[in-house]
């Protein structure tokens, strides 16, 4: 006999279907249930497999939202009710695991302690006290890695508040995985790794010095951050989220050595900045690939931005959310190279590995061109070259 408590469970998921299926089914089988459960869909989208007799609610986000924004979407529709957050890819240990974290939790309250770890931040049940007094999380941290140290310091700033926000870490008795001690909820750990680091390396460095940025004067532990890292974040009361991009971007940061081979695009940030003074309107990116180049020209603020690419990747989505933080009101494109059509554009901006070919398919008045040697294009002027180590960028004008 299934019981029905008063909190609502809510999930974040981005393409892992397989695991969330996998998951309702853990929730399905055990013996105490939520009133509801929330879906906050990044991916492409979820539909449930088979009815279930839990009330479920699927938002469909419009793009990649992230960790952050996609569970503020869940807050914003639950702002008066307990919450026990969890990733698509958690598990229960067995069938008395919901149980187990709803008497902990109960019990818990009445000592004025609002939050419990299930499985560290990979899984939490927070009161409507404690999600109300926190507030949404920080959604400028994207698509995820360090929203746990955001969180964690987020409390530390709010810890004389009425509300506790004691972190206890509830562990079950049962041994999996070789007899390892483990919590009511299960990880299968690896496979964000997996499905992330590939496509967000750039995005996860970029995270922990924005959490460095922000929270410089909390005193941050100098074991786990670098002593000249802290010293670049002074002064900064409020981020300046634009300023903070440039900054990234323009590898300032002390000592940390962003650039490296495959970040061609760091040294002309500069020159790129300057393309806003032609008052461009369209773009038109060929082959970029990485999101580098996608996330200087957002800056620009076209009103339109088109990447051509046979790689429907992750890293476009940044494009999306940049364009949310900024308020920007710039359309988004993202196309294969066979879709490729005559058009007309205000700026081309081809890949140093791309075949300059393509120029032949497209009518632009500026045409921005990353390669080590500059070549010979018809009807075209260059106007501006910018030399580095490894790459040179070429500025050519429709004459």
């Amino acid at each position: 006999m299934n019981v029905t408590k008063n909190f609502i469970i809510g999930i974040i998921t981005y393409n892992r279907y397989d695991y969330l299926d996998d998951l309702i089914k853990d929730i399905i089988i055990q013996n105490v249930w939520p009133k509801q459960i929330y879906i906050s869909d990044n991916g492409i989208g979820y539909h449930l497999k088979e009815k279930i007799d839990i009330p479920i609610t699927i938002i469909k986000n419009a793009y990649n939202y992230g960790t952050c924004r996609g569970t503020n979407e869940i807050i914003k529709l639950n702002q008066n009710e307990d919450i026990l957050f969890m990733c698509d890819d958690n598990y229960f240990i067995k069938n008395t695991s919901l149980e187990s974290i709803f008497n902990k939790f109960t019990e818990e309250k009445n000592n004025n302690i609002h939050l419990i770890w299930c499985n560290h931040w990979a899984s939490f049940i927070a009161s409507k006290e404690w999600i109300k007094c926190v507030g949404l999380f920080d959604d400028n941290i994207w698509p995820c890695y360090h929203e746990d140290s955001d969180l964690t310091e987020t409390i530390r700033k709010k810890a004389n508040s009425t509300i506790s926000h004691n972190c206890i870490g509830y562990k079950s008795i049962s041994y999996i995985n070789n007899c390892e001690e483990t919590e009511v909820i299960g990880n299968r750990r690896g496979t964000g790794e997996v499905l992330i680091a590939p496509y967000y390396s750039d995005f996860k460095q970029r995270n922990l010095y924005y959490f460095l940025f922000k929270w410089k004067e909390n005193n941050l532990s100098a074991n786990d951050i670098h002593e000249n890292t802290i010293n670049y974040c002074i002064n900064q009361k409020d981020v300046d989220l634009y300023k903070f991009e440039i900054e990234y971007s323009k590898n300032k940061i002390k000592d940390l050595n962003l650039y490296n081979k495959e970040n061609y695009i760091y040294p002309f940030v500069d020159e790129i900045l300057k393309l806003k003074e032609l008052n461009i309107t369209n773009i038109v990116e060929y082959k970029t690939q990485r999101a580098y180049v996608s996330r200087l020209l957002l800056h620009l603020n076209p009103k339109e931005l088109i990447s051509y690419d046979d790689k429907f990747d992750l890293c476009h989505d940044i494009c999306h959310h940049l364009n949310y933080l900024f308020n920007y009101n710039i359309s988004i494109k993202l196309l294969n190279t066979s879709d490729i059509i005559k058009q007309k554009t205000d700026l081309l901006v081809i890949n140093k590995d791309c075949d300059v070919d393509i120029i032949n398919y497209i009518d632009s008045n500026y045409i921005l061109i990353f390669r080590k040697d500059i070549i010979e294009i018809k009807n075209y002027n260059c106007i501006k070259t910018i030399e580095n180590d490894n790459l040179n960028m070429y500025l050519y004008k429709n004459e």
